[in-house]
């Protein structure tokens, strides 16, 4: 088997090893979310939100146990699963962006609580996607795009400032993910 295939399982392994303390750090953090918005949010939009969270997390433990086994070999599909993480990575991330489109805002502290979850839950995703740049970049992308959108909209006075940082975190967290893929692909 070539080097290529090699990285290939090791970066899928690398990812599927951060996924027990991601899911059970996300979801600790969803729960905090929810209890946080709860009596400002409609409880049906939550408990939703909170399920669908919850869905994506037994998906991604499932790809836990099935590609902690991956061993390069012709017949091992190997960018099929690299697939699947990057999938659910975009869907996870994009849980993470509804929370800050369907939550109301009548006070602007709710939106800076938003934009600290944001942020928290996609530094720690950093770390945990470190191995797969495009997997990093779909995560981030779809959790702190809706955020942003969200603040452009807003009418606080400050919003308009917090979203072009929102973007440039986002676009440092890119760079990040850019740097640690190479240095992966490197070793």
């Amino acid at each position: 088997m070539d080097d290529a295939q090699h990285l290939l399982a090791e970066r899928i392994r690398h990812l599927a090893r951060a996924i027990p303390a991601a899911v059970a750090g996300g979801l600790a953090i969803a729960v905090l979310t929810a209890a946080a918005l709860w009596s400002v949010t409609p409880h049906v939009w939550m408990l939703a939100w909170l399920a669908v969270l919850s869905l994506c997390s037994i998906e991604r433990l499932h790809l836990h146990r099935l590609c902690r086994k991956v061993r390069p070999s012709a017949a091992e599909p190997l960018h099929r699963w690299l697939l699947r993480m990057r999938v659910m990575a975009f869907v996870t991330g994009s849980c993470w962006g509804a929370i800050t489109l369907f939550s109301p805002t009548g006070r602007d502290a709710r939106l800076d609580f938003l934009s600290y979850v944001i942020a928290g839950i996609t530094a720690a995703a950093a770390s945990a996607l470190a191995a797969d740049r495009r997997a990093a970049l779909l995560f981030h992308w779809a959790a702190i795009l809706p955020l942003v959108l969200r603040l452009v909209f807003a009418a606080g006075p400050y919003h308009l400032s917090m979203a072009l940082m929102g973007l440039m975190y986002a676009a440092y967290l890119s760079a990040a993910a850019a740097r640690a893929d190479r240095q992966f692909s490197a070793t």
